[in-house]
């Protein structure tokens, strides 16, 4: 909040403050501040005086001004994301999207610009360079290929889809068991679950929310051989398999839910529910509602 303040400015007004209570204010010296091993203050003690020797006293309006131009580009290139029909941009459970096949028609200036316009909607800096091998990374087509951008953030072509989010951490989120003796709800991730007894509706397989037989039950994320036979269905089908189908991003699949009994997955919401432990219509059992959270709710 001072950043458009001058030092001369600040320092006045503190002094104004000063005299008005009629008591010396507190002042607290950063060390930091005289130490040239921090860029900050390299930049203030050094830089800053060499500049303003060469170039005059205008050099702080005329860097200012330069700050300005640079914060209006990227105003500019903000709304080309979003004025753009064809790049279908949008904001998906913490990830930035774009569509892949406008960005393979573009010029390769266009698209690194594009690509470095979203990964600041992320919170992410591109540089010219990594912007220049993420072109080349989306050109592949290939779907669930993934590319380290650095600082914690990563790329995903997903279904043609240009993904920009953080990385997964290698902490996986620990099971939970569901009070269902009584009504209740849960978190397990960035989901929410609720759930009541009441009589059976009718079982869909997709969806999110369901029926199930009165018992225990947990969440916990997808396992390596996770297995289902899907309602209506015939034959075990893989979890990751239909999590592919459902075109779950490869980012998200790690934290996406199975609701078990046991050892056996009984639905994965959104995506598809087990033929097991399904109740005859009217039969008392479990109500089921899940609910993916977003960033402001986690």
């Amino acid at each position: 909040p001072f950043l458009p303040f001058r030092r001369a400015e600040l320092e006045a007004w503190l002094r104004r403050r000063e005299s008005e209570t009629a008591q010396p204010l507190v002042v607290h010296l950063d060390p930091a501040n005289a130490n040239p091993k921090h860029d900050r203050s390299w930049l203030r003690h050094e830089v800053l005086p060499a500049l303003r020797g060469r170039l005059g006293d205008g050099l702080e309006e005329r860097l200012v001004s330069l700050a300005r131009s640079a914060q209006g580009d990227r105003d500019a290139w903000a709304a080309v994301l979003r004025e753009v029909p064809e790049l279908r941009f949008r904001v998906r459970q913490g990830a930035v999207e774009l569509a892949g096949d406008p960005l393979r028609r573009y010029s390769k200036s266009l698209s690194e610009n594009v690509l470095q316009a979203l990964a600041r909607e992320a919170g992410c800096v591109l540089g010219r360079a990594r912007a220049a091998r993420l072109v080349e990374f989306i050109a592949s087509r290939q779907s669930g290929r993934v590319m380290e951008l650095g600082s914690g953030f990563q790329a995903e072509v997903a279904f043609d889809v240009i993904r920009i989010s953080r990385a997964p951490t290698s902490d996986a989120v620990a099971a939970i068991r569901l009070e269902t003796d009584t009504d209740g709800a849960a978190r397990w991730g960035r989901w929410s679950f609720a759930w009541q007894t009441d009589r059976a509706g009718r079982v869909s397989r997709e969806g999110i929310e369901t029926w199930v037989t009165c018992g225990s039950l947990g969440v916990r994320g997808v396992e390596s051989g996770d297995r289902l036979v899907p309602l209506g269905g015939v034959g075990r089908r893989k979890v990751r398999r239909l999590l592919m189908e459902a075109r779950i991003p490869v980012g998200d699949r790690g934290d996406h839910p199975v609701l078990v009994r046991d050892r056996d997955v009984l639905w994965v919401p959104a995506v598809c529910r087990s033929r097991e432990h399904v109740p005859h219509p009217g039969e008392e059992a479990l109500w089921i509602s899940a609910e993916h959270l977003g960033d402001g709710e986690e």
